[in-house]
């Protein structure tokens, strides 16, 4: 025969375990969400400063290659000096003509025929690799520019983020 207090304490105790369990896994995943837009902000953002230093620039084909190169040299050296931080990415970048003529790409941006059809946020699979991308179009100078980043990273970092969130 068990008593009334055991009756009562193993299924309030069973369905605070429930309801932690349950809390925890909704915070999981809008932490996740949240996480990966704060993330195709960045990207956006990025992509507005690509935009308006490409707006400073002197005319000239030559400019462009002096900004790919240094560019690139600074994406590269990401992560590899004493400044870095644990969540910075390798963002990468194209910038092709409104006519699709592909003009700079950062070394280790995918090899992309095409620019994306559609402006704003995409995903996309190129050599095996999925990457996040944002394309924003400058009609203004002819350009659209291309910036992302590769998917297996970013839910590296993000699983790094809600792992110290949940479990500090």
């Amino acid at each position: 025969m068990t008593s009334v207090r055991a009756r009562i304490l193993i299924p309030v105790l069973m369905l605070l375990l429930l309801g932690d369990l349950t809390i925890s896994l909704l915070a999981l995943r809008d932490s996740h969400h949240e996480i990966e837009e704060v993330y195709d902000a960045q990207l956006a953002q990025s992509a507005r400063l690509l935009q308006g230093v490409l707006r400073q620039r002197a005319a000239g084909e030559q400019d462009l290659d002096k900004l790919y190169q240094a560019f690139d040299q600074a994406m590269s050296r990401v992560g590899t000096s004493g400044v870095a931080h644990p969540y910075e990415t390798r963002l990468t970048f194209q910038v092709w003509r409104t006519s699709g003529e592909l003009l700079v790409r950062s070394a280790e941006a995918p090899l992309l025929s095409a620019p994306p059809a559609t402006e704003g946020s995409h995903d996309l699979v190129e050599n095996g690799h999925e990457w996040c991308g944002f394309l924003l179009a400058d009609p203004q100078q002819g350009f659209l520019i291309w910036v992302g980043e590769r998917d297996d990273v970013r839910q590296d970092l993000i699983q790094r983020i809600v792992s110290h969130t949940l479990w500090p």
